[in-house]
This record gives C-alpha cells, structure tokens and sequence, in this order.
C-alpha cells in the first residue's frame, strides 16, 4: 500500500497509536539480553517490524536496531545511542518497562498492529474525500485505486490470521494420529496444566488444606486419601494474608517428612511488603508477568498455589465476570507451561464460591469445603470435602469424605478422614444414644434428607448397632454397642 502518514505533520487530530505499547516492546528488545533473551529470536517471534512504530523517534530507535542485530553485533543502549543520536540515559529509563516474554509483548503488538491499520484507514478515508471533491477527477478511476488500497489493509490482517489458523485444523484422522505427551497427575485431581478451586467459609480450613497439599507434593507424601506423587514436586505458594510467623509454624507442623532442597517455595505477601514496600497485588499485570518469569526460571516447579484471591487480587470487583477476565489468559499460559494452578477462594453466604460463577468455567476442578452439621469451633480445621466439578475423573477418589486435623503424641499435626456415609452413621447413633427415639427428629438433628437417614437406619440395624423394628418405633441401641461405649 503506497500510502502513508507523516508522523511529524501539521494534522492536530489524535491519530492512533499505542506509545506506551511502543516503548514497551522496544524497550524489550534492547534489554532481552538481561533476561537471558535473545533480542534478535524475540523480535522474531513476536513479529516486531517497521509498522508497528509510528513516531519518528520510535522508528529511528527500531531501525537501529535491526541495523545492529544484522550486523550481529550487540545490542546495548550506547550501541543505539550512537547510531540514533538519541541520550543514553534516556533509553536506560526504559528499562522498567522491559518484558522480553513473548506471550506478554502479544497483546502489545496487536495493539500496535491494529493502530496501523486506523492509521492507513485515515489514509484511505482522506483520499476518498479528496476524490469525492475533485470535480475534475475521473472518480471511477480513484475509487478503484481507493479499493485496492483497502483490500490490501484488510489482507494484512485477518487473512493472515485465517491462514495460520487453517494450518492449526486437522481432520479426524489427523486428531487421532497426534502424539500427545503423557500428562501426569499428582493427585487425581490434580494433573499437569489443571486449573483448581478449593473454597469454603472464612475459617474453615481452606489454608490448612491448601498448605498441606503443597507439603504433601513437596515431600512425595499422600494427602488425606490420595496416594503420595511418583516422585516430589516442586510448588510455589503465593499467600496474600497470613502472617509469616503463622506460615512458619503451620509447615512446620504439617512436614512430617523433608522436602527436597528447592522443591517447596514460598511467595509471601509479608516478606514482599517488608522488602520492597509494595503490596503484592496479582491484579496488577507487570505482577503476574513476574510471577511468570518465577515460574519460567525455575523449572522445577510444576504447581502454583495461590492463596487467597480475595488477597492477591484486590481491586477487582468479585462479581463481574469482565474483571475475572483480564486474569484468564495469564492462568491459560501457566496451564500452556504444563503448570498446574490452585486457586484459594471464600465461599459466599449462599455456600457457593464468592462473586461470579464465570470463574469456574474454565477449571478443571472445583473443591468446596463444608462444615460437618455437628461442627464445634473448638474443632478446629473439621471439614467435608465436595468435588462440585472434576473434569476427567469420577469415582472413589472424587466421592465425598470428611477430613479432620488433630495434633498426634508428638505434637505434630495430622489429617484423618472417613466417608461421609461412615460420618453420618457414627452421628445418628451419637443422637440416639444421646435421647433421640424417634427416627421422624433426625432429619432435623442431622441435617440430612428423609431418604437419607432411612438408609442410615437400615444400614445402623444391619449392622447390629441398632436393635430391630420399623419408623414408628423408639429407636434402641443393642447391648453390644453399649457394652463397646463403656
């Protein structure tokens, strides 16, 4: 297309252009080398090229360096000082703005792609006006040449896009002749890339759960009724709110077996803050790239958890699924990484997960922690394990169970579990032993439905614990479990 559009023109309108975008990727490009990135394999793949710049200073910056990277010598912000006439120590300010992450600077760069576009598209729309006023003009002639110019803006585009997109399809013998990696699974419910919710009401246990199942992975040990991992992973535990001498305390009575050098990692709020002054706030964007390349440069870990979100990313309003979002793609790349996700959240007064159920849609599995009905707050963390969604499994490993944490003859903190079918029947007999005779007061005493406790009853006189007789009669239990109370 042979029109263009002079940056330095007497055109007061605001003409589209991302300056911030702009300087973000330039300023990538001139210090990827700090980041162990190669400038010149960045700028390719993220597919940085002249049009993308639309000032002249951003242009001259560019061309400088794609002149000095062809000349495979290095890039460094004197080199481009020197070729540019620009100051050195103004392109050294932008080196806060530097993430060399090619799934970062791709938002940018369609940005920048598409303020192209509006770009020429003024071109375009000035030249049809011009067209239209030119009596003497022949106007089929321009208006041709006018159309030319438009399809070659819109070929630049989405067809290049719909061509890269078509390469991606693949038939039905193709899909079944791809060879997948195997991907592996920590907990069956928690394989590579997953995407996990655990939530519950505010001191439920959500922390004690979450922390635990990282020291678990992290020791190759099992967790409540799930078998320990073939081997320890490594973890890093983002946490937005405890106070770093609770977390000390709570690992250290929760490992009862060593962790490997480097495998359990932790990113505390508190030590963020004491450090930097900065509240680590995940619902900032620069936070979570950084968090990303924490990730990247240690390669052992395979599960991120992050606790809570209401902590981690304040700012954000909970109900609106648009605010939720703006997070999804950087979840997405953490699961593109083979990374899996666990994600801390607070259950809202319905029992539901707080704010918008658009969050749950891209998760693999949802966990929700619920108070047993005879819950004491001296119990401490007591909690029935549910699995609201989980994606690819089913069975015992995702069945309902109540788990416990008591403190063992060492001092150290243990988890127990039982079914809840065995809860529930322990509690009915706890109530009839404790004067409820009749079968008609225990839906309301347990919190359980008619039907359910029907077969509670059926099964409690199977079993011998309740003496025999039908729904109108006391309920009575037999010498031998009596004799097994005292």
């Amino acid at each position: 297309m042979g029109c263009t559009m002079n940056p330095d023109g007497q055109n007061k309108q605001p003409v589209p252009y991302a300056t911030a975008s702009a300087k973000t990727v330039l300023a990538s490009i001139l210090f990827a080398d700090r980041y162990e990135v190669r400038p010149a394999q960045l700028a390719k793949d993220i597919g940085a090229d002249l049009s993308l710049f639309w000032s002249t200073t951003d242009r001259n910056l560019f061309k400088a360096f794609k002149e000095i990277l062809d000349a495979q010598e290095a890039l460094t912000p004197e080199a481009a000082a020197l070729r540019t006439g620009e100051n050195v120590s103004d392109l050294l300010a932008l080196s806060d703005l530097a993430m060399p992450n090619r799934d970062f600077l791709a938002g940018h760069v369609a940005t920048l792609r598409a303020d192209f576009q509006r770009r020429q598209a003024l071109v375009i729309a000035a030249q049809l006006e011009q067209a239209a006023r030119d009596v003497s003009a022949d106007l089929a002639v321009a208006l041709l040449a006018i159309r030319a110019d438009v399809d070659a803006l819109t070929a630049s585009g989405p067809k290049t896009l719909e061509k890269e997109l078509g390469a991606c399809v693949i038939d039905l013998k193709g899909l079944f002749s791809l060879t997948l990696p195997e991907r592996k699974a920590w907990f069956p419910w928690l394989p590579e890339g997953a995407l996990v919710m655990v939530y519950g009401q505010r001191g439920i246990g959500k922390t004690f759960f979450s922390l635990s199942s990282a020291v678990s992975l992290a020791c190759g040990s099992p967790f409540l009724r799930w078998a320990a991992p073939e081997h320890p992973v490594g973890v890093l535990y983002v946490d937005g709110e405890m106070p770093l001498g609770a977390m000390r305390q709570r690992v250290a009575d929760l490992m009862q077996n060593p962790a490997a050098d480097g495998l359990l990692r932790f990113l505390p709020g508190e030590h963020v803050y004491n450090s930097t002054k900065r509240d680590l706030r995940l619902s900032d964007p620069r936070v979570r790239e950084a968090v990303s390349r924490i990730v990247d440069a240690t390669p052992e870990v395979r599960v991120v958890v992050l606790d809570n979100i209401s902590c981690l990313f304040s700012g954000m309003d909970e109900d609106k699924k648009r605010d939720w979002e703006q997070v999804v793609p950087w979840l997405l790349s953490l699961r593109h990484r083979g990374v899996a996700v666990i994600l801390v959240h607070h259950a809202g007064k319905g029992g539901d997960q707080r704010g918008t159920s658009g969050r749950e849609d891209l998760l693999d599995t949802v966990i929700r922690l619920d108070r047993p009905h005879d819950a004491r707050a001296e119990d401490g963390a007591r909690f029935v394990v549910r699995f609201t969604k989980s994606r690819g499994v089913t069975g015992e490993a995702v069945s309902d169970f109540e788990a416990s944490l008591v403190k063992d003859e060492a001092g150290s903190l243990t988890w127990t579990w039982r079914p809840v079918q065995e809860s529930n029947l322990d509690r009915l007999l706890q109530a009839v032993s404790d004067g409820v005779e009749l079968q008609a007061d225990l839906p309301d005493e347990l919190g359980l439905t008619k039907g359910a406790v029907s077969k509670l009853v059926k099964k409690a006189r199977d079993l011998g614990h309740l003496a025999p007789g039908d729904r109108r009669q006391p309920l009575r239990l037999t010498g031998k479990l009596r004799e097994a109370e005292r």
